[in-house]
Order: structure tokens, then sequence, then C-alpha cells
């Protein structure tokens, strides 16, 4: 159970630092944020739960550091900068509070350029990586084919001579 857990906590790490999964976790905590906001659920309460809705345990402890800090007093906005080193979400927050749309309204669009950036960064590194292995099998190949065929003149060498 214990290496369980340290499988699933090196995944959530892995799925924090890969760029495209990042951004998917980004989407999803944001776009179950604003729905929680617009139910006017408490914004604590709110971004602990839509934390937990990434099911990421990195975004679960920085949400609960953004919680602590709210509790301190500081702004939504400025609490959930610990969540994006960018400082994206920090602002798109802090616009989106003065809009007289709803958060999920206000936030649709960006949601929609992370899926699409995501998506983008996934296929350059699916390819990247087909390039690389094709690249890699490439370079296989012409090695067993020299090899092959240098044991095959060494034999010709010597049937020569002989």
């Amino acid at each position: 159970m214990v290496a369980w857990l340290r499988l699933r906590g090196l995944g959530d790490r892995l799925a924090v630092w890969l760029p495209w999964r990042r951004k998917r976790l980004q989407r999803d905590f944001s776009a179950m944020l604003a729905v929680l906001l617009d139910a006017e659920v408490p914004e604590a309460k709110a971004v602990a739960l839509a934390a937990a809705a990434t099911a990421n345990g990195v975004f679960v402890r920085r949400a609960k550091a953004a919680a602590a800090a709210m509790e301190r007093g500081e702004p939504l906005a400025d609490a959930l900068g610990r969540l994006d080193r960018s400082g994206e979400l920090k602002w798109r927050l802090a616009n989106a509070a003065h809009g007289r749309l709803g958060f999920l309204d206000a936030l649709a669009g960006w949601h929609e350029s992370l899926e699409a950036k995501a998506f983008q960064q996934e296929q350059t590194a699916a390819q990247a990586i087909t390039t690389a292995l094709v690249l890699g099998n490439g370079a296989i190949v012409a090695l067993v084919a020299i090899g092959f065929f240098s044991i095959l003149v060494l034999m010709i060498k010597g049937l020569l001579l002989w």
C-alpha cells in the first residue's frame, strides 16, 4: 500500500511537471472553482473542493496553502497565485470578479485556450518522441547492417587469401 502511495505521488508530480497535463489540471481546477463560486460556495471551501476535483495531490497541497492564506485575509486572486507560477490564474480571477457575468462565463474562453494549448503541447511532444524513436531505430538498423556486412567482407577477404 505504501508503494502505491509513493507511485501516486510520483504520478501527481509528473502530471504537474508535464506542460500539457499542468494546463489541463489548471483548466479543471479553474472550471470547478468557477462553478463553485457562481454557486456562492465560500471561497476557501470552493478552493479546496476544486483542488480535490483535480485528483492531484500537488494541487491539493497548493490549494490548502492558498486556503490558509485566504484565512489570513489575502484576497482570492492573490492566494491562488500559489497554484500558478505564471500568474495567469491570478489575473484571470481578478478580472472575472469585476465582470457582470458569472465566473464560469468569464473564464470560458481561457478554459478553451488552456485545452487548445494542452492539445498542441501534447501533440508536439508525441511527434518529437516518435521522431526520436524512428531515428533511434534507424541508427540501430544501420549498426546491425554495418556489422553484418563488415563480417561478410572479412569472410570474403579470408576466402580470397585462402
